[in-house]
């Protein structure tokens, strides 16, 4: 894979003594917001970072304002700044992904018979929104719709979208490895096809599908104005206008494991050694 350098060097802003691997890293309007297992990191740029503690576990997403999590049987919502936690709903046991988008957000449970379900909050109690037959390998969420990949039999998958109870749209199915993540960016649906080596764009209906950027490894994924993507070589950045991928930073023995973006600012997690993380950020030109 041929690539091109990046002309800004990236800024390193924090290091912990965390897994890199469990953490959710997003790139809001106002700041990066890094939730871990027990704090929530806000790093702004020009500033130091903030933290305050929070019994987050694994899985905790961001809406527009505040920290959606899960802690001691109930579903939380606090201010993504700190603050007083609001108990929205009691649930038998954690959640294994949330997503949000807006002030919306879902959660996706994994029940001790194996079976999968997308559930939201409706009047202090949890709402079953589909229980599909495969496992679900990836989630996201644009604004009120789920979007989720499904794990068929034989090494198959399909894509699927659900708003309202028990009324899902799906794409066709598809064979090969099923992908780990689904992202999205301007109302439309990305997720790296590692089988084909592309980045597969899908309108939110669901009704069409294409190669994107084609010839490429992208895993972690996320997209903004380009997909920036992970590989064993560093992180780089693609889009269909530039298919040809420009090399933000190299590997140097750390692993890109998350990776958050916006039009303004993209920022990964790195795997700096055995229970530590870095997060690095990069200031995008328009």
């Amino acid at each position: 894979m041929s690539v091109g350098a990046a002309p800004v060097k990236p800024e390193q802003v924090l290091t912990l003594p965390v897994s890199a691997y469990h953490p959710t890293l997003t790139v809001a309007d106002d700041a990066i917001y890094l939730l871990t297992a027990d704090a929530a990191f806000r790093v702004a740029p020009g500033s130091p970072p903030q933290s305050f503690k929070l019994d987050l576990g694994i899985g905790a997403a961001l809406t527009h304002s505040e920290i959606v999590y899960f802690s001691q049987g109930s579903v939380f919502l606090t201010p993504k700044r700190g603050g007083a936690p609001e108990r929205v709903v009691t649930l038998p046991r954690r959640p294994q992904l949330f997503v949000a988008d807006g002030d919306h957000f879902a959660w996706l449970d994994h029940a001790e018979d194996g079976h999968f379900s997308i559930q939201t909050a409706s009047g202090g109690k949890a709402r079953t929104l589909l229980a599909p037959q495969g496992n679900i390998t990836a989630l996201t969420m644009l604004e009120d719709w789920i979007f989720f990949v499904e794990a068929g039999d034989g090494g198959t998958f399909r894509v699927g979208g659900v708003r309202e109870e028990d009324h899902p749209v799906y794409t066709s199915v598809h064979v090969g490895r099923s992908p780990s993540m689904l992202t999205h960016a301007h109302d439309l649906l990305y997720y790296y096809d590692g089988p084909r080596s592309q980045i597969t764009e899908l309108t939110p209906d669901l009704a069409r599908e294409r190669a994107w950027v084609s010839g490429v490894i992208c895993s972690p994924i996320a997209v903004s104005s380009s997909a920036y993507c992970g590989s064993v070589e560093g992180i780089y950045s693609v889009s269909e206008q530039q298919p040809k991928p420009n090399m933000l930073e190299q590997n140097h023995g750390s692993l890109v494991t998350a990776v958050s973006a916006s039009n303004t600012r993209v920022a990964w997690l790195r795997d700096a050694g055995p229970d530590r993380l870095a997060l690095e950020t990069l200031a995008l030109t328009q």
